[in-house]
């Protein structure tokens, strides 16, 4: 399989190219920027960035940086979980980027990462308020990443007016996310005219 895998995926070959290509359903490639990183995070290959971390072709060659995890968390959890449980990684700063954008990622892929960055770097794990709007405004998995940061980071979690606000106007979940956030104890909550205005302008 590796002799394949070093066929196929070199950086800025025609190969490369193209396989990236047709997966994304684009046939015209004008220029061959790709490299094997790249396609390691797009496409979320756990067990190829452990092959490649571990040295075990010379071809594939491993060139992961730190500003690479605000793109990583937004593609799920696999190779995430990789570069955290690697000692080459263990100074990677988790930013409020990274966090920010796991809580904006749809499908599964933004709660599975979030779940994973809970699991390897708790403690530096910061939530702030734009991550918190960004999760209640998620039409896919809001409802669920939000419940995340609730049982995990509730001394860290502060609902505001924004928040609020764009958990009214999530039109997917946002009564949902509004009853998880207002039955959520130890903290009054204020219902503000402008929220009430954004769930009211939803219905």
């Amino acid at each position: 399989m590796l002799p394949t895998l070093e066929r196929n995926i070199i950086p800025n070959h025609y190969n490369t190219a193209f396989w990236v290509g047709f997966r994304l359903g684009e046939f015209l490639i004008h220029r061959y920027v790709f490299n094997t990183s790249n396609i390691v995070i797009y496409f979320d290959l756990g067990w190829l960035a452990e092959l490649m971390l571990q040295g075990m072709s010379q071809r594939l060659t491993v060139n992961f940086e730190p500003d690479c995890l605000p793109e990583v968390v937004t593609r799920g959890a696999r190779v995430l979980r990789v570069l955290l449980r690697n000692p080459k990684m263990k100074d990677w700063r988790i930013t409020e980027e990274v966090v920010t954008n796991a809580a904006t990622a749809e499908h599964r892929k933004g709660e599975l990462a979030m779940k994973v960055l809970l699991e390897q770097r708790h403690e530096e794990v910061r939530i702030t308020e734009d991550a918190l709007v960004v999760a209640a405004a998620n039409c896919i998995r809001g409802k669920e990443i939000l419940e995340l940061l609730l049982d995990q980071c509730d001394h860290q979690v502060h609902i505001t007016e924004k928040v609020l606000e764009a958990a009214a106007g999530n039109l997917s979940h946002g009564r949902e996310i509004l009853g998880l956030i207002l039955a959520r104890p130890g903290e009054e909550v204020e219902v503000t005219e402008n929220v009430l205005k954004e769930a009211a302008a939803r219905r």
